[in-house]
């Protein structure tokens, strides 16, 4: 079975060179298309006024890529990886609310911090402090949300409806506020923008509502371990949709059972079983904790497959390290079995960290794959011992280099677990000799 994409960097390319080319041509404006604001300005004023417009121009447009940052579209998820481009979102967000903020400070500063009079013809200067607030406010809570312990499905909705509701306010104040944007060439770009982004969000509705989801049904849900559960779904028509091993997909419960709410979660089958999915989840949240409560014939809306985690990705020649800490296991699990099925040749290592024996998933189905695949090496690290206190048993330094002796140092390494232990590992493979361009992980940050 061939992979139905493969990764493109000549594609990466030519998204960033266009992006910094619209950034770039976007920072122009003040100077090809002056307003009479600055026409009438001299010297040190001229250059802070010029340099306020900047700010605000770089914040609109990265204001505007944010939705495409994060649109849910196939063809893009073949270029970036959903996990890099969510992190590349939240990045961008604090980028352009420095931006903004910036913006009015600098434009302030060329008028010798004279605050404009308060009269209704300034409306669109009281609308842009406004959209400045509410942009200050929603990237405050992105990035402390687990600080302030706001709920995921909360603080989604409010994100959902909040970017729309500052896009709009985006384009009114400077369609309104700025002559530069009056007429011309800026103008018709403006108003193309806002006629590209109205269509972006009215596709990413459409594709998010339950006419453009997969309908499948729940046939069973066993235990796979202590707190963990092998959710066996399968279409009401059809058969499955392609996928390659590693990637994931969202589930939106259907009924009275659970919320309402989407969440993504690692395909563990094999891309062979094309008549059903296998999701493996463990309970460690508000939702996570109500997946036993599904029962066979429960109807689960899934939108995917997403995402490039996948050893299919890479040289077929290479040898293959997988490194799994807890439920991380999944997309492991998926290629493991992918590697079975195909008989795949190459030599590899699985390096699995639990808090207990009990936690490890479907550990019989691990065993068969053992005696089907004679090159695979399992190691697993145990963190807790029978009466769950802390043991000496960690993945570190010495441990890592004895479970990884004699590897290949340019090998293909997959880690996936808790952030906290995929920065410890990814600096422990550095320092011993692997490549970081070969360690691929994966996360899900939306």
């Amino acid at each position: 079975m061939q992979p139905p994409y493969k990764r493109t960097g000549f594609k990466k390319i030519i998204c960033m060179v266009i992006f910094f080319l619209v950034l770039g041509a976007g920072c122009t404006i003040p100077f090809y298309f002056e307003s009479p604001s600055i026409l009438y300005k001299f010297g040190m004023a001229k250059r802070l006024l010029r340099a306020g417009k900047i700010f605000g121009i770089l914040a609109g447009i990265l204001l505007v890529f944010q939705p495409i940052f994060i649109a849910r579209f196939s063809f893009i998820d073949r270029i970036f990886p959903q996990d890099r481009r969510c992190r590349f979102h939240k990045h961008t967000a604090i980028v352009l609310t420095g931006a903004a903020i910036l913006h009015p400070m600098f434009v302030l500063w060329a008028e010798n911090f004279s605050f404009f009079p308060m009269e209704i013809r300034y409306w669109p200067e009281f609308l842009g402090i406004g959209l400045l607030s509410l942009v200050c406010v929603m990237t405050s809570i992105s990035v402390f949300r687990g600080a302030v312990h706001l709920r995921w499905n909360k603080w989604f909705l409010a994100h959902r409806i909040l970017a729309p509701l500052i896009l709009i306010l985006f384009f009114i104040h400077v369609l309104n506020v700025s002559k530069s944007f009056e007429s011309g060439l800026p103008n018709h770009i403006l108003l193309l923008t806002v006629f590209f982004t109205t269509c972006c969000f009215i596709i990413k509705w459409l594709f998010s509502t339950a006419f453009f989801k997969k309908p499948f049904r729940v046939i069973s849900v066993t235990p796979a371990a202590k707190d963990a559960w092998a959710v066996n779904v399968k279409p009401l028509s059809g058969k499955v949709f392609p996928y390659i091993p590693g990637q994931f997909a969202y589930i939106t419960p259907v009924g009275n059972r659970m919320a309402r709410e989407e969440h993504p979660f690692t395909i563990a089958s094999s891309c062979f079983t094309t008549d059903h999915l296998q999701f493996v989840i463990r309970s460690c949240g508000e939702f996570t904790d109500k997946i036993e409560y599904l029962k066979p014939d429960d109807i689960l809306l899934i939108d995917g497959p997403y995402g490039q985690f996948s050893h299919v990705l890479v040289k077929e020649k290479l040898p293959v390290i997988m490194i799994a800490g807890g439920i991380g296991i999944t997309p492991m699990l998926s290629m493991l079995r992918f590697m079975a099925h195909s008989q795949d040749p190459r030599k590899v290592v699985l390096i699995w960290s639990n808090r207990t024996r009990d936690h490890i998933i479907l550990a019989e189905k691990l065993s068969g794959l053992t005696r089907k695949m004679k090159h695979l090496v399992i190691h697993h690290v145990i963190t807790r011992d029978s009466f769950g206190q802390v043991s000496c048993e960690r993945i570190d330094e010495q441990s890592l280099g004895l479970m990884l002796y004699g590897f290949d140092r340019q090998a293909a390494v997959f880690l996936c677990g808790p952030p906290a232990m995929v920065a410890v590992v990814k600096k422990l493979l550095k320092v011993l000799g692997f490549s970081g361009s070969r360690v691929y992980t994966e996360s899900f940050l939306l």
